[in-house]
């Protein structure tokens, strides 16, 4: 390997510890015998380090959320309204059926609305001696309200000068962009690997952030990593693959598939891992432009 023949890729993957073992070993011993080469290493890692300074994953993350929380609240809300009962879908049916009795009693002088019909009821209910503990008869209190309806999604945001942006599939992006990656993990996919391939082939894990632990996930909520993640300038395409499952997943396995998944653009573009039945895999494809 000769000095002025190493790309910035090359560097880039030795910073991040993704060289293969070989092309590592020889890239030490380069460093080692060339001060030349040992600058430009560390001119590129002084920008990496500039880069996710000024777009530090804390910063996203603040972004993100505040961009989202007023989605989840609404969403929280519709659940809400959705699960408590109206007044008189609360009570039991026999008082239901008093209330539009009395409700439906129309004249000048005797004209009930449901709400005075159920005002009536509950004050019956705590007049009477054993009416009071109606197993039937709940207050607001007492409904628990989560948020339920979540789908299992991998999230993509992105920095666009002082905003943030959430990525779809197929969208556009750059060398440079800072991107942060988060999930959704719904039903019982309590276990999780995020990884991504890249148009020369390089296979980089987010999540974990070894390939020998396992991830026990969040569920139920939006989940942003820690850490957000720089494009390079690798050509075509970036593709993000989140893979879930109920069980226990071997990350070191996840990667070695993906590896050789990443050994054929169409595959790498379009192929399934295939981690076992009981797991799903969900991807973002970006597409690379100058």
């Amino acid at each position: 390997m000769k000095i002025n023949q190493i790309p910035d890729i090359y560097i880039e993957q030795y910073l991040l510890g993704e060289l293969p073992e070989n092309l590592r070993n020889q890239m030490d011993e380069l460093i080692a015998q060339n001060t030349e080469l040992s600058d430009r290493i560390n001119i590129i890692r002084e920008s990496n380090e500039e880069i996710l300074t000024s777009y530090s994953a804390e910063s996203m993350v603040r972004q993100i959320m505040a961009k989202t929380t007023s989605a989840d609240e609404a969403h929280r809300e519709k659940i809400k309204k959705e699960k408590s009962p109206g007044i008189i879908n609360g009570f039991p049916v026999s008082l239901k059926n008093i209330i539009e009795k009395i409700s439906s009693v129309s004249g000048r002088r005797y004209t009930l609305s449901i709400a005075s019909a159920a005002a009536i009821i509950l004050l019956v209910i705590f007049m009477i001696p054993g009416i009071r503990n109606i197993d039937n008869v709940k207050t607001p209190g007492e409904y628990d309200v989560r948020i339920k309806g979540l789908d299992s999604k991998l999230l993509l945001y992105r920095m666009k000068g002082k905003e943030v942006e959430e990525l779809k599939n197929a969208n556009t992006a750059r060398s440079g962009d800072i991107i942060q990656v988060g999930y959704i993990a719904a039903g019982n996919f309590r276990h999780g690997v995020i990884l991504s391939i890249d148009g020369r082939g390089a296979v980089t894990l987010h999540l974990p952030e070894v390939n020998t632990s396992n991830e026990k996930l969040i569920l139920n909520k939006r989940v942003l990593l820690k850490k957000s993640y720089e494009l390079d300038d690798s050509p075509s395409f970036e593709r993000f693959i989140m893979i879930l499952s109920a069980d226990p997943i071997d990350t070191a396995d996840v990667m070695e598939k993906a590896k050789k998944l990443a050994n054929s653009r169409e595959n790498a573009v379009n192929g399934l891992i295939e981690t076992g039945k009981d797991s799903i895999e969900l991807s973002i494809t970006l597409k690379k432009i100058e």
